[in-house]
């Protein structure tokens, strides 16, 4: 828990650092370049479901009159549907929690999901980082929502639906990259420092609010950060479905805010590959 502790402030500092080389803070940003149509790309709150609480969630005018400006638009992925009625949620080699952790750690983890109504026999064989994504729920204070669902009633304003930006097989391989070892590491920090991620919490739906995606590129999960190749990997592929959906026609793109601002972020590499990102204001 002290480890994780500190590596999170690290982050925040980090990301602090980061921020004041650059004054830039939106959440919506416009993309331009040769051969393609003007799009936009719209960072959701941190975590796989990109839940938020109910009473602040919305969608920003500026990004529906985005939405207006474009003809198509692409999510991160469908996973919490997609995935789990494909079975693709689960570990590989029928590996389950209880092969990850120790008796008392695993207690100490169904213990948190029991609270929330959830038993053993539900998330066993989950891989740990879609777990931790559900802790979120717990530091949630009161009813939340997701944005995946905000944005899918808005597509169906106008009769179009979402396409996936990359398919939900290609997230769950890329979770398979990361040791399920690893995982369970985390998913068991997250729990033991339930107090202090409470208050880590509340500050990253503050920093979304505040539209700081410096700030939000600090929650990118602690073994993702690790697996720093693989992650750049991931963006590179993204931006390259970015350049193929722009050339057919306008298009609103919306994937974690926390994939946006990083040194191997969606925003630097659109830079490097030669298109133009401006931060839209409110």
């Amino acid at each position: 828990m002290k480890k994780l502790r500190i590596y999170l402030i690290a982050l925040f500092i980090s990301a602090f650092s980061y921020y004041t080389q650059s004054q830039e803070k939106s959440l919506l940003w416009e993309i331009e370049g040769p051969d393609v149509f003007t799009s936009y790309v719209y960072g959701l709150p941190v975590g796989s479901y990109h839940i938020f609480p109910i009473g602040i969630a919305n969608i920003p005018d500026k990004v529906k009159n985005a939405w207006q400006a474009c003809e198509q638009m692409v999510i991160e992925t469908d996973m919490a549907m997609q995935a789990q009625s494909k079975g693709l949620h689960r570990m590989k080699d029928s590996v389950r929690l209880r092969d990850l952790l120790s008796k008392s750690d695993l207690e100490k983890v169904l213990n948190t999901f029991e609270y929330m109504g959830m038993k053993e026999s539900q998330i066993e064989d989950w891989k740990p980082v879609l777990i931790s994504s559900i802790l979120y729920q717990v530091y949630i204070n009161g009813n939340y929502t997701s944005y995946d669902i905000l944005l899918s009633d808005l597509a169906d304003e106008k009769s179009l639906g979402g396409i996936g930006l990359e398919s939900a097989e290609e997230q769950m391989e890329y979770y398979d990259r990361i040791s399920y070892k690893s995982q369970a590491k985390n998913l068991l920090e997250m729990t033991n420092a339930h107090k202090r991620m409470n208050d880590l919490y509340a500050d990253m739906i503050q920093a979304y609010l505040q539209e700081d995606i410096k700030l939000l590129s600090s929650w990118l999960d602690v073994d993702i950060v690790r697996n720093g190749t693989e992650l750049t990997r991931r963006h590179s592929g993204w931006v390259k479905k970015f350049q193929e959906y722009m050339s057919e026609k306008p298009t609103l793109f919306t994937i974690g805010a926390e994939h946006l601002g990083t040194e191997s972020g969606v925003l630097k590499l659109l830079k490097e590959a030669g298109f133009k990102v401006t931060p839209i204001s409110n």
